[in-house]
């Protein structure tokens, strides 16, 4: 299993939202998630830190 966090910026425009990562426009973080690692589509997007909380290693 692997583990890494990502962190995600919602801009928000009266009712859109744009999502970025690093600065660069992306599509949200449940949108066809990806492990970086392998490229596996079998991931699980969670809250900010709920990994490192349950004692996950990166």
């Amino acid at each position: 299993m692997r583990v890494w966090e990502d962190l995600y910026e919602a801009r928000y425009c009266g009712d859109a939202v744009a999502w970025h990562l690093g600065g660069m426009p992306v599509q949200p973080p449940w949108v066809d998630p990806a492990c970086p690692g392998c490229g596996s589509l079998g991931v699980k997007v969670f809250s900010v830190g709920l990994a490192v909380r349950h004692g996950a290693a990166r």
